[in-house]
């Protein structure tokens, strides 16, 4: 058994080194340590020994904190308790939930949530990534012809290259684009339903931008490799098994503040500059946010371009190789097409000065990942035909001059390990190719381990005095917070608290209109400090009315005086561990007519029922965002929810006492739902439409 399955066993052996501390420590791929050390209410609680807010940490994955987790554990508990994960109530006074693609609802690995406990489930689903992804490319390689040894070592460089490091635990990005190879053997072997899992698998993973990418790439390589029709259909039909996913997602990029990426930000931050292309040899030649010295503009992620030193050492002798080759010219041109793309040159600067839909709304070098892929497929099908010789140590000898030209401790140590791969190449069998995969995988766990966090966890949202408070005692009233008690918004997802905030550039246009704090991924109140400032604000100060906010979160080190909360529009009703929590006595009934609050009987994400008094010219108002697929009654007779104030919900009542009840029934899920249905049965239909043939 040991030497027929020796290439996964020793898969299975680099996976555990990489993730030890999960599997042996028990500590969790989750950046609880950014989580308590800079944001409120965790920042100003002790943990594990350390003063609030002192707690070592990575400074990475901020967006995993305040949308990917929150999102996906409020979308699978809805599901748990028989809902489907439509609707979140608890940021920007209600948004869209699945429609969301990040949320990725809908990934059928999901299905680990609900046999494990949420964050182990995060934590199986993050460390599964690398490990699936080096098994698809071993197995796609394989069926390329590619021998054992040449495959693990692409595998290693798939599953683990500093790309695949860096976005690790955002649980989206390398969900979609892990499916490739599979997908592609699928293709290869003719594995329809295989074929068709694997793509819908990556459409749901969560990156839209990541997921268009991978299928041009799989549509060209069909058509110049494959060419058979039952594919092309199979592509096509699978299409629609994912409407149910995309329709509501296409609603609401239609319908979201959502822009194009500045021009001048995108060209001279986010593509990678000339210079920075020396990061392909050498990655924290720059510096690392980790260690807190890292001088680019752009992010450390969007610059991921190692992919280790063994693709260089032959891929640019072996270019005569390349062009004899109809496979290995497509995926060296693919892969160079991604970096004339992901870099500032002059085409770029013609491109992206182009109204592009939708490429323009992300980070190009986002689309790093595809090069990553046909580099290390590459290198499996050259390392089987190239024979290493003296001049392939050509270039760690430039390498080792440039090192002590610049004193650069960064290329000595790309040096050394450059050097050794070269010379265990020399002498080809399987203790040099295991030594050699070792060398390699040592040199991306570096990294690795370097830029991932790893947590007790206890660090996982733990209780806050606040945060307990507010879940006991706020009901479905909102929150603020002033000055230092500003909770970033997004957390109330984690707290199940509601905040008229919220993070995520997808968000309802008018809602952000209505706000007086919103840019392109934000829609905030605006924040206020000092000790008159929030009094000074007359619009803010409505807003907060308008919107249900009648807690208003303060604290001591804030400075706050009478000036700040007037005590004859602001009662202090709780005071907890330097927290100071006041009522704003102006706030308006979250659920109200003309003439008075109305009784909340019912109040879940999707539905929604209330006791109302009317009077003469009455109407309800309800401080929730309006959006396409609510259904409002009254008395069970369907009415028509109009906007109030452009962006919330208001329905016109007559004179007596009635039952409101607002139910969110989006139509481009049902019909999405449909279509899906119906592609699936399609499928299974065409499948055995082939088998009778």
């Amino acid at each position: 058994i040991m030497k027929r399955y020796w290439p996964q066993l020793l898969l299975f052996s680099v996976w555990i080194i990489f993730f030890w501390k999960f599997i042996f420590l028990g500590k969790l791929p989750f950046p609880g340590d950014l989580l308590v050390a800079e944001y409120q209410p965790w920042k100003s609680e002790s943990y594990l020994g350390y003063l609030p807010g002192t707690m070592p940490n990575k400074a990475q994955y901020f967006d995993v904190l305040r949308q990917l987790y929150p999102w996906r554990e409020q979308g699978i508990e809805m599901m748990k308790n028989g809902q489907w994960p439509l609707w979140n109530p608890y940021n920007f006074s209600g948004s869209p939930l699945l429609a969301n693609h990040q949320s990725a609802l809908l990934y059928p690995l999901n299905l680990i949530f609900f046999l494990v406990p949420f964050p182990i489930a995060w934590s199986i689903l993050v460390s599964l990534q690398p490990l699936l992804a080096s098994c698809f490319l071993y197995m796609y390689a394989r069926v390329k012809k590619v021998s054992e040894t040449s495959s693990l070592i692409a595998a290693i460089i798939f599953g683990y290259s500093l790309f695949s490091s860096v976005f690790l635990e955002y649980n989206t990005i390398i969900h979609t684009y892990l499916w490739i190879p599979l997908i592609l053997y699928a293709a290869e072997k003719k594995y329809l339903f295989l074929f068709a899992f694997t793509l819908f698998s990556s459409a749901m993973a969560g990156h839209l931008q990541t997921f268009v990418i991978s299928f041009l790439f799989i549509s060209v390589y069909l058509l110049l490799f494959t060419r058979h029709r039952e594919l092309f259909m199979t592509l096509f039909i699978t299409l629609g098994t994912t409407a149910v996913q995309f329709l509501p997602t296409i609603e609401l990029i239609r319908n979201s503040a959502r822009i194009n990426l500045d021009y001048s930000y995108l060209v001279n931050t986010l593509l990678i500059q000339p210079k920075e292309l020396l990061l392909t040899i050498a990655p924290d030649l720059f510096g690392n946010p980790v260690t807190r010295n890292y001088s680019l503009a752009g992010s450390y992620p969007g610059h991921a371009l190692y992919i280790g030193i063994l693709p260089l050492l032959f891929i640019i002798p072996a270019i005569q190789m390349i062009k004899k080759n109809e496979m290995l010219k497509f995926f060296s041109m693919t892969a160079l097409l991604v970096l004339l793309l992901a870099t500032n040159n002059p085409i770029t600067v013609i491109i992206y000065s182009m109204p592009i839909p939708f490429f323009l709304t992300s980070s190009p070098t986002n689309m790093l990942f595809l090069y990553t892929f046909c580099m290390a497929i590459m290198s499996a099908m050259l390392l089987d035909r190239i024979r290493i010789s003296p001049k392939h140590l050509i270039l760690p000898a430039l390498l080792l001059t440039l090192s002590y030209y610049f004193h650069e401790t960064q290329l000595y140590l790309v040096t050394l390990v450059f050097t050794a791969t070269a010379l265990l190449m020399f002498k080809k069998n399987r203790l040099t190719v295991l030594i050699l995969i070792f060398v390699i995988a040592g040199d991306f766990f570096y990294y690795f381990q370097k830029f991932n966090p790893f947590v007790d966890p206890v660090l996982v949202y733990p209780e806050t005095k606040i945060g307990t408070w507010l879940k006991e005692n706020a009901g479905y009233d909102r929150f603020w917070g002033y000055g230092n008690a500003r909770i970033e918004a997004n957390f109330a997802t984690s707290l199940r608290v509601y905040s008229p905030d919220g993070y995520d550039p997808l968000y309802p246009k008018w809602y952000g209109a209505l706000l007086t704090g919103s840019t392109r991924s934000d829609a905030v109140i605006t924040p206020g400090f000092g000790e008159t400032d929030f009094m000074d604000k007359p619009d803010r100060l409505e807003l907060l009315k308008t919107l249900g906010v009648r807690y208003v979160l303060d604290r001591d080190d804030n400075g706050s005086t009478e000036n700040t909360f007037p005590p004859d529009r602001f009662s202090l009703i709780e005071q907890i561990d330097g927290w100071n929590i006041f009522e704003y006595r102006d706030a308006k009934p979250r659920a109200m007519t003309t003439n008075a609050a109305a009784v909340i009987n019912q109040y879940t994400p999707l539905y929604k029922t209330f006791t109302v008094t009317a009077g003469d010219d009455t109407e309800f108002v309800l401080s929730d965002t309006w959006y396409p697929g609510w259904v409002g009654t009254i008395d069970n007779e369907i009415v028509y929810i109009e906007k109030y104030q452009g962006a919330l919900q208001k329905l016109p009542l007559l004179v007596d006492d009635f039952t409101v009840s607002l139910q969110y029934h989006p139509k481009s899920f049902i019909a999405g739902g449909t279509i899906s249905i119906l592609s699936v049965l399609l499928l299974f239909i065409y499948k055995q439409s082939i088998k009778k043939k």
